[in-house]
């Protein structure tokens, strides 16, 4: 009787190590574009906390017949029966600067401005 020897198919270390070359050459390129993306998405998300800033306070002022110097709290803005029902938070951990009336509201991230 015959013995055959059936060989099992299976991965070369050269063809695991050229996969994990290709993988790790794909990760190296998408990486910086994913994190430009999502610093993008988080400026843009900023920007529309500050526009939101900004128009409840301009309602504050209009609703109250406050001058331009004004300067309102954050109390005075956010709550369930004000103008913003939570208050905003940045998305890159900035700190939102409310300001008087007549300047736009800033955060303390550069770049992330109205």
């Amino acid at each position: 009787m015959l013995y055959r020897r059936h060989r099992q198919s299976a991965f070369t270390l050269t063809e695991l190590m050229f996969g994990v070359g290709i993988l790790l050459l794909i990760i190296a390129v998408a990486y910086p574009n994913f994190t430009r993306a999502r610093a993008n998405s988080q400026k843009n998300t900023c920007i529309e906390n500050l526009r939101s800033i900004d128009a409840a306070k301009q309602q504050w002022a209009i609703d109250l017949k406050k001058t331009s110097t004004a300067t309102p709290l954050a109390r005075d803005l956010v709550g369930p029966a004000l103008y913003l029902k939570k208050a905003p938070t940045c998305p890159a951990a900035g700190a939102y600067i409310i300001n008087r009336v007549d300047k736009k509201p800033t955060c303390s991230i550069a770049g992330h401005t109205l």
